[in-house]
């Protein structure tokens, strides 16, 4: 499933890179640092409105998965 984010910066440090788009279905792929046993296969999909919002944001949200 893709997910979602919501609130604001929790104090912690963590980084992710994008590493794929999907404009067909308005979303991007994302890398995360915690190894392939977390989200599917360390990746999870972000819809791209969610993305340019983090972007815009300075990155400062909690992301979940809905």
């Amino acid at each position: 499933g893709e997910w979602q984010a919501y609130g604001a910066d929790l104090g912690m440090s963590h980084g992710v890179a994008l590493v794929g788009v999907d404009p067909a279905r308005h979303r991007v792929l994302m890398l995360n640092t915690w190894g392939p046993q977390w989200g599917q296969g360390g990746r999870m999909w972000l819809p791209l409105a969610t993305f340019v919002r983090l972007y815009a944001d300075g990155g400062e949200a909690t992301v979940y998965n809905r």
